[in-house]
């Protein structure tokens, strides 16, 4: 209803305004025809003016700035728009990326310069074992391009959307094309020093040896000759995927060995080395076994170019000879430990055994060449009593201790019997000699002849020459220092009763240990 009444109010103001410049035209008028005439003065007529609303006056004028506003607001879009169809046509829009490069607001021309200076740029690496090279761009006319041109993937953005495009991001992946001339790439490759037939080296086949008892696989060593064929293959390849390295070596251009470590061929060889150092191949020194080691074996074994095992004449006669050498105890010293625990060095120029090791080797390599389990006895020119770890005394021997004067016979180990003795008489030259020795003969009822002396005696046993153990029928006293002053011509005299003893478990070849223990070596 205001709002009804207001504008029967505005109609009315309308309608006085109306009248009011009718009557000013009319006055006018009156005016121009009273400017001729005179009048006499006329009383002012005051005419009140009606009421206007001034927030009608401001509603209009806030209408017609609103309107402009918006027409100027959409003219600057509509242009602004207008203005980014036109430039996004030619140029990628924001937050584009192809193949990792970002290429925002570039234009065609801009992004294939991009990819125009990588592919002038471009070079792979070709690692060899010795050596790297590379290939280039133009190298074998070799030229990349994009699968699909840059033009192609602009049209696939739309430019009457680039405003909606601005909060997107647009990623292409595009593949890189290759072209080479075959023959030129290969011609070039060729052109390395490393490629070439006459700096190459070939392969080493795996070997077998027998080294130190053991069987050794050599292994293959892969060296320089090259497939040059799979090399060019391996290398397209890597420029084909737009690669930056290839490696030669780990892509197995490298012509192995024919007889790899690995093969059947090597393991059949292996089995044929391990059963002959299997053998189980013994000495008898009359009951000593003495073993040739897997580490002998393996020195006088060899593998031929077949694969065979075959023996060593030359490295058996050296083996042979170093047999004879150890076990040959003539004219050496050996290590003794006496009755009270003294460790002695003591020589023995005959007593012992002989090896010829010259007749040894030809049983030995006849032997060995059968490839199978044997015991045999060396070859023996003189034969000692016994062989044992220590020496070639064993536990079953007689020790005489001069300073002590007393002897002493020991059968496997334990102390048969004791006894005091007199030897020589040093006072008058006849200094028994130490040493070692052994039982030449065992006589009883036998005379004693000598320059002055001719004596029957029980019980004889010779060691040293004309020097040995018996009865002494003349003497009542024994041990103590006898021997200096009445001594023996060099004999060991033996109370009688002992005596009988001594020759009853004695044994021809026995050995006697004499010594004096001022004038040896004692171990410590």
């Amino acid at each position: 209803m205001k709002k009804e009444e207001a504008n029967e109010e505005l109609n009315k103001n309308d309608s006085v305004k109306e009248d009011e410049e009718n009557k000013e035209d009319e006055n006018k008028n009156e005016s121009k025809t009273e400017s001729k005439t005179e009048y006499k003065d006329i009383p002012e007529i005051k005419v009140d003016r009606p009421y206007i609303d001034s927030s009608v006056q401001k509603y209009k004028k806030k209408k017609k700035v609103v309107k402009w506003v918006l027409i100027s607001i959409l003219s600057v879009l509509g242009l602004t728009y207008i203005g980014g169809v036109i430039y996004f046509s030619s140029h990628f829009d924001s937050d584009t990326y192809i193949n990792g490069y970002d290429v925002s607001h570039k234009s065609v021309e801009e992004v294939e310069k991009i990819f125009d200076d990588e592919f002038s740029a471009y070079e792979m690496d070709i690692v060899y074992k010795d050596c790297v090279e590379k290939v280039r761009c133009g190298d074998g006319h070799l030229e990349f391009a994009l699968s699909e041109d840059v033009d192609s993937i602009k049209k696939k953005q739309n430019s009457f959307l680039w405003f909606i495009n601005i909060f997107n991001e647009d990623s292409f992946s595009v593949d890189y094309v290759a072209s080479y001339d075959e023959t030129a790439m290969k011609e070039y490759l060729m052109s390395f020093d490393c490629m070439k037939s006459s700096n190459m080296i070939d392969s080493v086949n795996a070997d077998v040896r027998m080294e130190n008892g053991e069987v050794v696989i050599i292994p293959d060593v892969t060296k320089t000759k090259l497939d040059t064929d799979k090399v060019y293959d391996v290398v397209v390849a890597g420029i084909e995927g737009y690669g930056d390295s290839v490696d030669i070596d780990a892509s197995e251009c490298y012509i192995k060995a024919d007889i790899t470590a690995d093969s059947n061929t090597i393991k059949g060889i292996a089995d044929k080395a391990e059963e002959f150092l299997s053998i189980e191949a013994f000495y008898d020194f009359d009951g000593y076994m003495v073993a040739i080691s897997r580490e002998d074996l393996s020195k006088m074994g060899y593998i031929d170019d077949n694969g065979e095992v075959q023996i060593s004449k030359t490295n058996v006669e050296l083996f042979a000879k170093e047999f004879a050498d150890k076990y040959t105890t003539t004219h050496s010293e050996r290590v003794f430990e006496t009755h009270d625990g003294e460790k002695i060095l003591i020589y023995g120029e005959y007593y012992g055994w002989i090896i010829n090791g010259e007749e040894e080797a030809v049983e030995l390599y006849e032997l060995l060449c059968t490839k199978k389990d044997f015991t045999k006895e060396p070859v023996i020119e003189k034969a000692g009593y016994t062989m044992c770890e220590m020496n070639d005394i064993g536990d079953s021997y007689v020790e005489i201790d001069f300073l002590e004067q007393t002897l002493y016979v020991y059968i496997d180990g334990k102390v048969e019997l004791e006894t005091p003795v007199v030897t020589g008489d040093t006072s008058r030259g006849y200094k028994t000699p130490g040493g070692l020795f052994c039982i030449d003969n065992r006589v009883y009822d036998t005379q004693l002849v000598g320059p002055t002396w001719d004596l029957h005696v029980n019980m004889w046993m010779g060691f040293n020459g004309s020097i040995g153990m018996h009865d002494a029928p003349w003497r009542w006293e024994y041990g103590g220092d006898i021997y200096t002053y009445n001594g023996s011509h060099g004999c060991v005299n033996i109370p009688y009763e002992q005596a009988m003893e001594a020759i009853g478990i004695c044994e021809t070849g026995m050995p006697v240990v004499a010594y004096w223990l001022d004038e040896v070596e004692i171990i410590k």
